[in-house]
């Protein structure tokens, strides 16, 4: 997990930010810099209400479709936006415990389940898919204690690129564990899909 934290505070990197809550789904371009002058990230709504957020450091602006701007809050150094860990530092093993999950795949990219199982009845649960080879996180869902997804994030939007760039014509849903809902969220992004 601090690996993972590492990469979103470190690496460079933009995507689409997939946002799903209940029947609820949201999408947010994402484009993140570490340089000499500290973190940047910008955040483009590609739903909804059109916004932009910008975070510089500690500064986190927004701008709204009639080009206001406004210092939205001062974030202390080191959080990420979106939060993914529900604590921050040494308490997260007081309240979780942590498991190693399968070995999978999301985006085109090999990743590591990490699943974080509250160890009362007053939390979340967490799964956590983290690439491999760089430690992104490439998808995070929040878990209810029945088991239930309640909120999830992904990069779907990454998902069809790469299918595209690897000149596949079309996706063959076979049902099970979700899988037809999915096929129609990315036929709905541009990907063939039966």
């Amino acid at each position: 997990l601090e690996r993972m934290a590492d990469a979103l505070h470190e690496l460079r990197y933009e995507g689409v930010f997939v946002y799903q809550h209940g029947d609820r789904l949201r999408a947010m371009r994402i484009f993140h810099d570490r340089g000499s002058t500290g973190e940047r990230e910008r955040l483009v709504a590609l739903d909804g209400v059109q916004r932009e957020v910008i975070r510089n450091d500690d500064q986190v602006t927004c701008i709204l479709p009639d080009r206001t701007s406004f210092v939205l809050e001062r974030r202390a150094p080191g959080r990420t936006f979106p939060p993914v860990l529900p604590h921050e530092g040494a308490d997260l093993d007081r309240y979780y415990a942590f498991e190693l999950g399968e070995q999978g795949r999301v985006a085109g990219r090999t990743t590591q389940e990490v699943r974080l199982q509250p160890r009362d009845d007053f939390r979340y649960g967490y799964r956590f898919r983290i690439d491999d080879e760089t430690g992104m996180l490439l998808q995070s869902e929040l878990v209810g204690g029945d088991g239930e997804v309640v909120e999830r994030r992904d990069r779907s939007d990454e998902v069809v690129e790469a299918f595209h760039d690897r000149g596949f014509d079309c996706l063959v849903a076979i049902g099970g564990d979700g899988s037809l809902r999915l096929a129609q969220r990315l036929s709905e992004k541009g990907m063939p899909a039966v």
